[in-house]
């Protein structure tokens, strides 16, 4: 089968044009639930627009076709003509040899008929059974109300006297040698019966569609003169009409010796169309013949048609399997097909209908790439520039949470983090201890002065004048301690000096550190849990002075002071003034001093090492506590967050990288629209023009000069649907 310019444009349109309608589907289908109201506010109705018009160009160029009209009178071979075009035996379907009506065929992939009928009503069949069934029975109607017209003398016009007579068929089957011509094969019914058709209104029927109009007339007609009568509206509506004189080479006749043989028939068909043309032709046709509007193709149609079946079923032909094939009949039919392709690529209508299909296309892709300077376009790359850096701020913090929990696990963890605070703390308490002792030392003396001048025991020395001394400085020390650990953690240093790692997560999970650790040092229980400081023992320091009675009662050092004193363990007994002066050398307040100044200096600094490091691990668990909950409740609303991000950010560059996809689709599409423009011989300056050429002439006409017909306005103005 041939293919048409229209055929060929088809293809190439939708090969074009169909990748721009592939990329605005994932971008309306994101919009949709895109939130962001300027975005849909800006796109969704234009692009909508765009698909539907994207659709309705494909779909409008898809059912667009160049109508092959087969005339003729019955039994002229209208319907072996529409075989051998379709390669499919097909008019046995559409209706009964002399139902007068309009049978169109065009491919489809599956098989459906839509019987039209005058009053406008259509019904749509899917099977050849019910489609014959619904003409029979409408024929027989049709019959019965036309001999009911002429009973009353009355001139019988279907859509007065039968409205619901079917007066078109539109037949889509599976015909492989239909796919991409760009045709429609209509057979129209003959002008001769009862009922009042003419050429000129069959014609008609396909007005502002491409058209080409071929007449079928066998060769043995006994009545040229009433074959060709209305003839001339079909030159009148056509540029060309061509004519086929179906042969019958398969004719026979009875031979001298009684055997049927092939009936006399010249060989060349060329004389055939001669003589037809000087005999069967009136003065009019011959003076279209002359012109070159009007051409004679004889041609076997039953022959051709039978071979043209046959090869399209896969099997040779039967004069290709007999080795005689008729090389004059094959090569007028295929002459036929050239001629036609020919005049319907120059059809005035066709030549405008692509041209403005053309420029509509065009116009619709440029609109699209002008989307891409939208302020809504870049208004959504700032939204995924922010949404992806506010998602990465949230992983990394949730990361960073993720950690701070498996330290938070540990209160080593913390207590390790922070080691250069205990380092600090502790050197602070022992200076602070130092000091303690030089001023224990005059507190010391004067307690010693004190007893020497009092009545009182060694243990009251001990026990109230020693231990509050003791005591005192341990809680000093203790109190100290979250002082200074506390004015440790309120400097800068205190968070910048921790392990690099934790300092990094506690940055970037945006933790105030150091508000927590504050407060956490604050609920410290510096003296709650004190140990009771251990007094040194004074009763070994005391050196009783010699005196002749001890010595002659053999009394030693340690008699003497049990004597005086009481035992070791609780020296309670009083002693005077007088006794202690009298008893114990002058170097005993010495001693005493000294002993009690080493005794206070190693509490102090044992003091100052505990508190610090007690407090310190108190600090500690207490951060810890409060951090573990605190980091697991913001760790899980931050994973939503995070996960919502994710979403987001997904969702804004699905929706950028199929509005990239439709730029890119769209530009694309410019490019290969110009292409195919200059391809079908359509300038630039030709695709700018929006007028119709006025009073167009006959169908398939082109500008005698040569130039380029006009572009037509938009599509729905200049072609009806």
């Amino acid at each position: 089968m041939i293919q048409t310019q229209l055929g060929r444009f088809a293809d190439d349109y939708e090969r074009h044009l169909r990748p721009l309608g592939n990329a605005l589907g994932p971008v309306l289908e994101l919009l949709a639930s895109d939130q962001d109201e300027l975005l849909r506010h800006e796109l969704l109705g234009p692009l909508t627009q765009a698909t539907d018009q994207v659709r309705a160009l494909l779909d409008d160029v898809d059912a667009r076709r160049s109508n092959l009209l087969v005339f003729g009178p019955q039994k002229s071979g209208k319907s072996t003509l529409i075989n051998a075009l379709s390669a499919d035996y097909v008019t046995r379907v559409t209706t009964q040899p002399s139902y007068p009506c309009i049978a169109r065929l065009t491919h489809s992939a599956t098989w459906s008929a839509t019987l039209s009928a005058y009053l406008d009503r259509r019904e749509v069949f899917a099977d050849p059974v019910s489609t014959r069934v619904h003409l029979q029975r409408n024929q027989d109607q049709l019959w019965a109300s036309m001999r009911d017209a002429e009973r009353h003398g009355e001139v019988f016009h279907p859509e007065r006297h039968h409205p619901s007579a079917v007066r078109r068929i539109d037949l889509a089957l599976p015909a492989r040698t239909l796919i991409g011509s760009g045709l429609a094969l209509a057979e129209m019914p003959g002008v001769h019966g009862r009922m009042p058709f003419t050429y000129g209104e069959l014609a008609a029927e396909f007005d502002g569609e491409g058209s080409c109009a071929l007449f079928v007339v066998r060769s043995d007609n006994p009545f040229p003169a009433l074959v060709f009568e209305g003839f001339e509206q079909l030159l009148a509506r056509f540029s060309k009409v061509f004519l086929i004189l179906n042969l019958d080479s398969t004719k026979r006749d009875l031979g001298p010796d009684g055997k049927l043989v092939p009936a006399s028939h010249p060989q060349d068909t060329l004389p055939i169309a001669k003589v037809f043309e000087q005999e069967a032709l009136g003065s009019a046709l011959q003076s279209a013949a002359d012109e070159g509007r009007l051409r004679v193709y004889p041609i076997d149609l039953l022959r051709e048609a039978s071979a043209r079946l046959q090869r399209a079923g896969g099997e040779p032909a039967e004069e290709e399997r007999a080795a005689s094939p008729a090389p004059q009949a094959e090569s007028s039919f295929e002459l036929l097909l050239e001629d036609v392709r020919a005049y319907l690529d120059r059809d005035e209508g066709t030549v405008l209908y692509l041209g403005d299909s053309l420029r509509r296309a065009r116009a619709l892709t440029s609109r699209v790439t002008g989307f891409s300077r939208a302020p809504s376009i870049l208004h959504l790359t700032q939204r995924l520039e922010h949404a992806t850096e506010r998602h990465g701020n949230q992983r990394r913090r949730a990361e960073a949470l993720e950690h701070l929990q498996r330290i938070s696990s540990s209160e080593w963890e913390w207590e390790s983090a922070f080691d250069h605070l205990l380092e600090s703390l502790e050197g602070a308490l022992q200076r602070r201890a130092e000091e303690l002792n030089l001023a224990a030392e005059r507190k010391v003396h004067d307690l010693l002065e004190a007893w020497f001048d009092s009545g009182d025991s060694l243990e009251s020395l001990e026990k109230d004048g020693l231990l509050p001394l003791f005591s005192a400085c341990r809680k000093h020390l203790s109190v100290l301690a979250r002082e200074r650990l506390t004015e440790l953690l309120e400097r800068p240093e205190a968070i910048e000096r921790l392990q690099d790692s934790i300092r990094e997560d506690v940055a970037a999970a945006e933790l105030d550190l150091r508000s927590h650790a504050v407060s956490a040092v604050g609920r410290v229980e510096p003296v709650g849990q004190l140990e009771r400081p251990q007094v040194p023992s004074l009763w070994p320091s005391l050196a009783p002075r010699t005196r002749l009675g001890n010595l002659l009662l053999l009394r030693g050092a340690h008699g003497v002071r049990k004597r005086l004193l009481g035992p070791e363990e609780a020296p309670r007994l009083p002693l005077s003034r007088e006794q202690k002066s009298r008893s114990f050398k002058t170097s005993t307040r010495g001693l005493l001093q000294e002993t009690i100044a080493r005794s206070f200096q190693e509490c102090s600094l044992a003091c100052a090492r505990k508190a610090a490091n007690r407090v310190f691990r108190e600090f500690a668990s207490i951060l810890c506590q409060d951090l573990a909950p605190l980091l697991s409740q913001e760790g899980r609303r931050l994973a939503g967050a995070v996960t919502r991000g994710r979403k987001e950010v997904e969702s804004l560059a699905r929706l950028r990288e199929a509005l990239d996809g439709l730029q890119n689709a769209a530009t694309e599409t410019e490019v290969r629209l110009r292409e195919l423009a200059l391809e079908h011989g359509w300038l630039e300056e030709d695709l700018a023009v929006h007028t119709l050429r006025p009073n167009p002439g006959p169908r398939g006409t082109v500008p005698d000069d040569g130039s380029e017909a006009p572009m037509p306005g938009p599509i729905e103005s200049a072609y009806p649907s």
